[in-house]
């Protein structure tokens, strides 16, 4: 439904206030790190009450050295990608000698 006259008309006609937000898609592309870096990433998800994380760790080639998921106790998807990046963190502290 579009804004505007016909946006009136439903709202008159049902006696209903409606909101119109505006999506806009994104496209967002991984790239490979840099020759001797590592990247981190990260993720959170929350399904009704149940939260989880996850997290991998790439080489420049953009192989997966290690990954890790597990659950959250937080009930907000904010604070759940911060739980993800956290123990992304901690991941890449306990193993970095691995590589």
């Amino acid at each position: 439904m579009v804004a505007g006259a016909e946006l009136n008309w439903f709202q008159d006609t049902w006696n209903v206030s409606v909101n119109v937000i505006h999506q806009q898609q994104v496209t967002c592309i991984w790239e490979k790190a840099k020759v001797g870096v590592f990247n981190l990433n990260t993720d959170g998800s929350l399904q009704g009450d149940i939260a989880g994380w996850a997290a991998v760790i790439r080489n420049d080639e953009g192989n997966v050295v290690i990954a890790a998921y597990g659950r959250s106790r937080h009930n907000s998807v904010a604070l759940i990608e911060l739980n993800a990046l956290e123990e992304g963190m901690k991941l890449e502290l306990m193993s970095h000698s691995d590589f």
